[in-house]
């Protein structure tokens, strides 16, 4: 859809479920039921897995070659760290 649409506009869920049911849907009514039961069976939240900004981050200093821990000093000469000790790279998202 983004080579359709040139102009990018961030969408809430309500937004996101409104276009998925109200859009999509109206192509083929047939599958209202089913996406509707796709829907509601992966609605919720994250419990096995949460997932933190610092991980994503962390994830993106990783992919561009720097080490996310890497202690780097400021002007002042304190250590910074980019992203917080307890972030990590998430495996999944590893670019090899």
């Amino acid at each position: 859809m983004l080579d359709r649409f040139t102009i990018r506009v961030p969408l809430s869920d309500a937004e996101v479920e409104t276009v998925t049911r109200k859009v999509l849907l109206q192509k083929k009514p047939t599958a209202v039921a089913d996406v509707r039961a796709l829907l509601d069976k992966h609605a919720g939240e994250v419990v096995d897995r949460p997932v933190t900004f610092g991980d994503v981050h962390a994830t993106l200093l990783h992919n561009l070659g720097i080490d996310p821990h890497l202690a780097i000093p400021d002007a002042q000469g304190r250590l910074q760290r980019p992203v917080s000790p307890a972030s990590h790279p998430l495996a999944e998202l590893i670019a090899y």
